[in-house]
């Protein structure tokens, strides 16, 4: 995320800056229970089921891989879309930044 500096009101004049960059780490495999949560309302079934099959973690360039243990192939690549996305909802719901502005997640890779 790039945020610029607006000097205009002080100087008269737009002055830009060199982009700062905003990371936001995270450190070892993530909670999966609020997304198997998620996943109970909006699937159906027991959140224990989804806490169970779902694995959240880190990766090395510091994306999240959201993995499924699941018999049926298309049943678990179903299921981690729909927890990447669970992720990221929750994740926006729950950002916070500086005023009118918002840290936001969004699937860039889903399972296939």
């Amino acid at each position: 995320m790039g945020l610029e500096r607006d000097d205009s009101a002080v100087t008269g004049e737009l002055s830009r800056t060199r982009p700062a960059v905003i990371m936001i780490g995270f450190d070892g495999p993530q909670d999966a229970g609020p997304v198997a949560d998620r996943l109970s309302r909006t699937r159906g079934g027991p959140a224990s089921d989804y806490r169970d099959a779902v694995t959240i973690t880190v990766q090395g360039n510091g994306d999240l891989a959201i993995t499924v243990v699941d018999p049926d192939k298309d049943d678990a690549i179903s299921i981690a879309n729909d927890a990447a996305q669970a992720y990221a909802d929750l994740f926006n719901e729950n950002s916070t930044g500086p005023p009118g502005h918002m840290l936001r997640a969004e699937v860039s890779s889903p399972a296939i």
